[in-house]
């Protein structure tokens, strides 16, 4: 009994040291992986702080550059509008330009000091208010080289010249001046040139608007060069009642690049027109009406156009976000009109063909981003 009791206690005892030993395997298998899991979890928090550096290198590269968002044609006024009421108009966009560092648009109506402005003849003129509406979109630079800037007297257009300098807005358009963006040590010019002439041409040269003279044109992008990373020119052009881009209007955009211009934005023409690459530029025939009076459809329709230029001064990011004419006298996101029109204006503006840039819709605008 005692050799049995023996051998069961020895057998006892070495099943106890396999089961030991298997412990012991276990906790090796066991600390092994917990090792393993700590180096993954290590990797993937070193590979986390990898994409938060590229994630941060990314947001010092955008601050470090400057946003221009470009707003299209402002031609107001006359009964649509209450006395001091301008601002009114855009209370339901001026929000989307608050993180631009200038915001430039083309001004085709023009300031008097009268303050009533009741009587309908006077259909495309504004009080010095306006400025109030200027203020809450931000707008740091208009161009003023527009047709209508001579429907009223030469005392009228000098009033609107100076109430915008006034209130530090630069004038764009005047014969052989350029005006200056600037952030983070980045520049842009901003050319303004008048192709659409009502009338004599002597009364625009005579004023100081500059009106279409290839040789002038050339020698500013040439000087803009000098001083600027980027220069943007913003022809008046095309034919006003028409949604097209004609040969005159292709013709002169390409050769504003050609002679050094890295964008090109287009006004007068009705509507906005698929964006156009050329020779790595950018062209946008038309920018449309911001607001207006028309009762054209595809007139209504403009947009919200930020251009993200950065530390190196390449325009790399373009989102287009599309607004409304409500009533002639109120600017709607086109998504709070209609979501589905919206749409279908982004898909007709988005040619999805160019070369430096990968385009999609996304969030109700069009975002092109630089390959």
């Amino acid at each position: 009994m005692y050799l049995v009791s023996k051998s069961s206690n020895e057998t006892e005892v070495a099943n106890k040291k396999v089961q030991v030993y298997k412990d012991v395997d276990v906790y090796k298998d066991i600390a092994k992986n917990e090792e393993t899991i700590k180096n993954n979890d290590e990797k993937i928090e070193k590979e986390n702080k990898l994409e938060e550096t590229k994630e941060d290198e990314a947001t010092i590269n955008e601050k470090e550059g400057i946003k221009i968002t470009a707003l299209g044609e402002i031609m107001m006024g006359g009964s649509n509008y209450a006395v001091g009421s301008y601002s009114l108009a855009f209370k339901e966009i001026a929000s989307y330009m608050q993180n631009s560092d200038y915001v430039v648009s083309t001004l085709s109506t023009c300031i008097t000091s009268v303050k009533d402005l009741s009587d309908t003849k006077t259909k495309y003129v504004v009080n010095e208010s306006i400025v109030n509406a200027f203020s809450a979109l931000k707008i740091k630079g208009i161009n003023i080289a527009t047709d209508h800037m001579l429907d009223f007297s030469k005392n009228i257009f000098s009033n609107t010249v100076n109430v915008l300098r006034k209130n530090s807005i630069d004038v764009i358009g005047l014969d052989s001046d350029i005006a200056y963006a600037e952030n983070n040590g980045i520049r842009v010019a901003f050319i303004g040139v008048n192709n659409v002439i009502i009338g004599n041409m002597k009364n625009y040269t005579d004023v100081g608007i500059s009106v279409y003279d290839m040789g002038k044109i050339k020698n500013s992008i040439k000087e803009a060069r000098k001083n600027a990373d980027v220069v943007i020119v913003m022809p008046h052009y095309g034919k006003e009642n028409e949604h097209q881009v004609t040969d005159v209007m292709r013709w002169f955009s390409r050769e504003l690049v050609n002679a050094g211009a890295d964008m090109v934005l287009g006004s007068h023409a009705l509507g906005v027109y698929p964006i156009e690459e050329y020779k790595g530029k950018v062209i946008i025939y038309s920018l449309g009406y911001l607001i207006h009076d028309t009762n054209n459809e595809q007139g209504k329709i403009s947009g919200i156009f930020d251009f993200n230029i950065n530390a190196k001064g390449v325009i790399e990011k373009i989102e287009v976000t599309p607004t409304y004419i409500l009533n002639k006298n109120m600017v709607k996101l086109y998504k709070d009109i209609n979501v589905n029109k919206n749409k279908a204006f982004l898909n007709e503006i988005n040619k999805d063909n160019y070369t430096m840039y990968t385009t999609k819709i996304e969030n109700d605008k069009l975002v092109m981003n630089l390959k």
